[in-house]
C-alpha cells in the first residue's frame, strides 16, 4: 500500500471559494473539496457579474476568501461556440483577469513569501525571523480586508 503524501496546502479551515462553483467543473471541485472541512464560499451569477472588476472586488472585499479556484466560464454548445467565439473569449477572460485582479496583492504575497523562505532555508536563517520581516513589507500589498494591522 502506498503511503499517504503529505498535505502541502492544507484547506482545512480556511475560507475557500470556487468561482463558478455551480458549473461541471465548479461543482466537481465543490464535491472534492467537502472533504477538506473548509468553508465553502458561492456566489451566484445573478449576484455578482465577474466580468465586471467592481463587482468583483467588491464581493472579494465582503466575503475575504482565503483561496480562490477559478471555474467561472461563459460556456455553450457547438453551435454559440461556433458564432460567438470571441464574446466566450472576452467574457473568459475578464472573469479570470478581474479575480487575479483583485486577488494581485494576496499572490504577489505568496509568491514573495515562497521566494524568501526557499531563499533563507538555503541559506540557513531563522525561518520565524524572516516570516516577522516578511509580514511587515507584504502587509500593505494585501486587499483591506486581509490585513491585520
Amino acid at each position: 500500500m502506498a503511503e499517504p503524501q503529505p498535505v502541502i496546502f492544507p484547506l482545512q479551515g480556511r475560507r475557500v471559494w470556487i468561482a463558478g462553483d455551480r458549473g461541471m467543473v465548479g461543482s466537481a471541485l465543490t464535491r472534492r473539496l467537502a472533504r477538506e472541512r473548509c468553508q465553502m464560499l458561492s456566489v451566484g451569477r445573478g449576484e455578482v457579474d465577474l466580468r465586471r472588476q467592481v463587482d468583483v472586488e467588491r464581493w472579494i472585499a465582503a466575503n475575504a476568501p482565503e483561496v480562490v479556484f477559478v471555474a467561472a466560464a461563459t460556456v455553450g454548445g457547438i453551435l454559440a461556440n461556433d458564432t460567438r467565439p470571441a464574446e466566450f473569449l472576452y467574457d473568459n477572460l475578464m472573469i479570470a483577469g478581474n479575480i487575479v485582479e483583485a486577488q494581485k496583492g494576496a499572490i504577489l504575497a505568496a509568491l514573495s513569501i515562497t521566494d524568501e523562505l526557499f531563499d533563507a532555508r538555503e541559506a540557513g536563517e531563522d525561518l520565524a525571523g524572516s516570516m516577522k520581516r516578511l509580514s511587515a513589507e507584504i502587509r500593505p500589498w494585501l486587499p483591506p480586508a486581509k490585513r491585520k494591522d
